[in-house]
C-alpha cells in the first residue's frame, strides 16, 4: 500500500475526457475495519497504525481531490449550455488548476508532500467553489426566465400587452444585473439568443391566438347614436371609429412581431421577430373580413330606428302636422271652416239675434248665464 504515497494526485484520461484521482480506496477500508476491531477490544498491530494514522491525514484530501475529479467528469452535464460561455473564465481557471498539481518549483505533487499537498487542496477547493457558485447562480437565474416566458404563453396579448412589455424589461434587467456582478454581455450572448428563441415561441402562440379572437378582445370603444341635423347618426362618426379601430387598434397588434424587441443583439435589429406576421396572411385577410362585418353591422343598426324619425323631418308645427295626417286637414282649411259658421245659407250675414229668433228662444238680450 506504500506505493500510492509516491504517484501522482491525479491523471487525465484522454480517451474518455475524464479526470483519475489517485487516492487509495483501500485506506478508507482499512480506517473502517481497524475502528470495528478496536471496538470490539482487538490489539491491533504498530505497522497497521502507522497506516492508518497516514490514511487519518491523507483522508480529507482524497474525499477533496475526489469530489472535484467528480465535479469536473459532470461538468458538462451540471452546466446549461446556453450557459457555459459565461462561466468561461472561471471554468478555465479550474480546469487550469486541477491539471497542474504541481508545487512552488514546479514539480509534480505527490501525496508524500504534504505541505504542498495541504495548499494545493485548498487552492483547487477555491477555484472549484467559485465554479460550482456560478452554476447554481445561473441556473436559479435561468429558472427565473423560464417562469416569465412560460406566464407570458399564457398572457393574452391583446388585452395584455403591457404584461409582455414588462415581462421583457425585467428579462432584459435580469442580464444587466449579472453583467454588473461579472458575466460580460459578451459571454452572455448565447444565453440571451436562448431566451429570444423561447420569447419568438411564445409570442408565435399568443398571436394566432389573438388573430383568432382579436375583434372580440380588443378594447371597447364608446360610440352614441344622435340625431343631428334631421338625421340618426353615430358620435363619433362611422368612419373615424372606423380609423381608429383599424388604424390603432387592429394595426397596432398585427404589426408586434414588427416592432417587438427580444434580449439579445439578434432581436435588437427589426424583423427578428417578423416571420411570426407572415406565416399566416389569410388569418389576417379574415381579420380584416370580420372587422369590416362587424362595421356593416353597426351600419345596419342604425336602420332600425328610421321609423322613429318621422316626427324629426317635420317643417312646421307638430300639431298641423298631426291633424293633416289624421283628418287630411291644413290649417287654411281650419280658417275657412271657422269662416263658415258665420255664413248663411246664400252667402246672407246671421246674426246671433235672428238666429235665436228662429230658433224660438226669445231675445237675445233676455239670456242669462246662470
Amino acid at each position: 500500500m506504500a506505493s500510492w504515497k509516491t504517484s501522482r494526485l491525479m491523471s487525465f484520461d484522454a480517451a474518455s475526457s475524464h479526470i483519475r484521482c489517485h487516492f487509495n480506496e483501500a485506506l478508507v477500508g482499512l480506517l473502517r475495519e481497524v475502528r470495528q476491531l478496536q471496538a470490539l477490544g482487538f490489539i491491533v498491530k504498530k505497522e497497521v497504525l502507522t497506516e492508518v494514522d497516514t490514511a487519518n491525514r491523507f483522508y480529507r484530501y482524497g474525499m477533496v481531490l475526489q469530489q472535484c475529479a467528480h465535479f469536473y467528469n459532470n461538468i458538462a452535464t451540471e452546466m446549461i449550455p446556453s450557459q457555459k460561455p459565461s462561466m468561461l473564465a472561471d471554468a478555465v481557471e479550474f480546469e487550469k488548476v486541477l491539471m497542474s498539481p504541481k508545487d512552488a518549483s514546479g514539480r509534480d505533487i505527490t501525496w508524500h508532500n504534504v505541505s504542498a499537498l495541504d495548499g494545493y487542496v485548498r487552492r483547487l477547493s477555491g477555484v472549484a467553489e467559485r465554479l460550482a457558485i456560478s452554476n447554481r447562480q445561473l441556473r436559479q437565474w435561468h429558472n427565473v426566465l423560464a417562469g416569465k416566458v412560460v406566464a407570458l404563453m399564457s398572457t393574452d396579448l391583446v388585452r395584455h400587452k403591457d404584461k409582455w412589455v414588462s415581462a421583457v424589461k425585467d428579462m432584459r434587467e435580469i442580464f444587466s444585473r449579472l453583467e454588473l456582478q461579472g458575466y460580460p454581455g459578451e459571454r452572455q450572448e448565447v444565453w440571451r439568443q436562448h431566451w429570444d428563441f423561447q420569447l419568438y415561441k411564445a409570442l408565435e402562440v399568443q398571436y394566432r391566438v389573438g388573430l383568432a379572437n382579436i375583434n372580440k378582445t380588443l378594447p371597447e370603444m364608446s360610440v352614441s347614436l344622435v340625431y343631428r341635423q334631421h338625421k340618426l347618426q353615430y358620435d363619433p362618426p362611422l368612419e373615424e371609429l372606423r380609423m381608429q379601430h383599424i388604424g390603432t387598434h387592429l394595426n397596432g397588434f398585427l404589426g408586434l412581431p414588427l416592432r417587438m424587441k427580444g434580449v439579445s443583439s439578434l432581436s435588437e435589429r427589426q424583423g427578428f421577430f417578423a416571420p411570426i406576421a407572415d406565416a399566416d396572411p389569410a388569418a389576417i385577410a379574415r381579420v380584416y373580413e370580420s372587422c369590416e362585418g362587424l362595421f356593416g353591422l353597426l351600419a345596419d343598426e342604425i336602420k332600425k330606428y328610421q321609423d322613429w324619425l318621422v316626427f324629426g323631418d317635420v317643417t312646421g308645427e307638430l300639431e298641423d302636422y298631426v291633424e293633416q295626417q289624421l283628418f287630411g286637414l291644413t290649417a287654411k282649411d281650419d280658417e275657412e271652416d271657422e269662416a263658415s259658421l258665420g255664413t248663411g245659407g246664400a252667402g246672407g250675414t246671421v246674426t246671433a239675434a235672428a238666429a235665436a229668433t228662429a230658433a224660438g228662444v226669445g231675445d237675445v238680450g233676455d239670456w242669462e248665464l246662470n
